[in-house]
């Protein structure tokens, strides 16, 4: 998103991330107005449940545990509400940038987090101009893709605006209102696509347990997860309608290279989709193949991780296998759809079934032995085969609109980071008036029913 330049008159900064300002605009490097003050390297062994708690780059990414120091800091590395951070170290596109931390009592500062020292400026316009200035920085951060840092020097030799006081008080002013009411959109949004998830849920737990006649006579199922279900459905074990196959483990050992196949993992493996693209590949020796060869229509059931998490095989490759953390289910007989089984898991995965011993802290693991014991509702085949169909054409229905609300959220976090930059490198002139919205409200309407 671009802005076109107020009638006030500007000039070139020679600034990169800035470019054009406002005339009476100068700038300087950022050394020479604010000082950075790296955290302290905090050993492991100085870590406690109790004492000071330490900020490290976790927190500033939203953790709210944290490591407690039993040693005194220095007061250099005090800091307490209202400080502002600057994380110069992490993973790209996470933690770089400024954080305003809402402290309550005295906090130590950790390693690889810069506290901004200022005098000079407005410190709400420090926050928002450092956070326009976040993505230069990451461009010219040093290391490789994922983990990477700036150094001080780098830092400070960045030039930032320099403007009167008052001026920086109004871009303030502005930039806190009209990101609030944006962000108040953003959560709006958020929340209606935790109540169509939740909707999603209750249609996909509703007809897969209980058929699409809300006239069937019922019968109690003896089993806690389903309750009552259609008195003319059978109660089946997996294992009795479709083979449970574990795929192969991996053993980089055995690896020759004369029989290399790409295969699934567990990560592969999502709620209805399978990537097929850079997959990994090890030796399935012709004796393996029959056994790990996927079909289409194979259901893929994730053994731990999210156990029970399924999707079926419908990639065009023409010839892929899976790994151990995966089991294949397949129909015994034509009249079973595995279909109407991937919804029957989702439903007892959304109702707990497959968490550990009921325990949410235990590592989730679905075995085959158990998976093939776990005993699941069965209509008929033409019964299964309408509730899928039904189920598609809704999931796909509520889906699209998930699709699009995350669409506005896009677009609501392009426009905000856009705003941003403009107030702060002087591109829209914030004096006496409210932003230009038409891009915005263009965007923050949809269509929720």
């Amino acid at each position: 998103m671009t802005w076109s330049v107020e009638s006030r008159h500007h000039r070139h900064s020679g600034v990169p991330w800035l470019g054009p300002i406002p005339s009476h605009w100068g700038t300087a490097p950022l050394k020479y107005h604010l000082g950075l003050v790296n955290g302290l390297a905090f050993k492991p062994s100085e870590w406690s449940d109790t004492g000071v708690p330490i900020i490290r780059i976790e927190n500033l990414n939203g953790s709210l545990e944290f490591n407690y120091a039993t040693t005194t800091a220095p007061s250099t590395y005090h800091v307490v509400e209202g400080d502002l951070l600057f994380a110069w170290s992490g993973n790209r596109g996470t933690s770089f940038g400024p954080f305003t931390w809402l402290l309550q009592g005295l906090h130590y500062l950790n390693q690889h987090i810069f506290r901004v020292e200022n005098t000079r400026f407005d410190q709400r316009w420090l926050y928002w101009t450092l956070k326009a200035l976040t993505a230069y920085v990451e461009s010219q951060a040093h290391g490789i893709i994922g983990l990477v840092h700036i150094t001080r020097d780098d830092l400070g030799a960045i030039a930032i605006p320099l403007l009167p006081v008052e001026e920086q008080r109004q871009i303030r002013v502005f930039l806190d209102r009209e990101t609030a009411e944006i962000d108040a959109l953003t959560d709006k949004k958020e929340r209606l696509i935790t109540l169509l998830e939740e909707k999603r849920a209750a249609l996909i737990n509703r007809a897969a347990t209980k058929g699409l006649d809300p006239t069937a006579q019922m019968k109690d199922s003896g089993i806690p997860w389903l309750g009552r279900v259609p008195a003319n459905w059978t109660l089946a074990p997996i294992g009795s309608r479709y083979s449970v196959q574990l795929g192969k483990m991996l053993d980089s050992n055995r690896i020759t290279g004369e029989h290399l196949a790409p295969y699934l993992r567990n990560v592969d493996v999502q709620w209805d989709r399978i990537n097929a693209e850079d997959l990994p590949e090890m030796d399935f020796r012709p004796d393996d193949q029959d056994r790990y060869r996927l079909r289409w229509g194979d259901l893929l059931v994730c053994e731990g991780g999210e156990a029970g998490r399924c999707a079926a095989w419908d990639s065009p490759i023409p010839e892929c296998f899976y790994q151990k953390a995966l089991h294949r289910l397949r129909p015994l007989t034509p009249s079973e759809h595995p279909r109407f089984l991937y919804y029957c898991l989702r439903a007892a995965a959304g109702a707990g079934l497959f968490t550990a011993e009921g325990n949410p802290n235990t590592i989730d693991h679905l075995t085959a032995e158990k998976l093939r014991k776990h005993r699941f509702p069965f209509p008929t085949g033409a019964e299964q085969a309408e509730i899928a169909a039904a189920l598609d054409r809704e999931t796909a229905r509520i889906d699209a609109i998930i699709a699009k609300t995350r669409g506005q959220i896009a677009k609501f976090h392009e426009y905000r980071t856009a705003l941003i930059s403009a107030a702060v490198t002087g591109k829209i002139d914030v004096r006496d008036r409210r932003a230009p919205s038409a891009e915005f409200d263009k965007h923050s309407r949809i269509d929720e029913h």
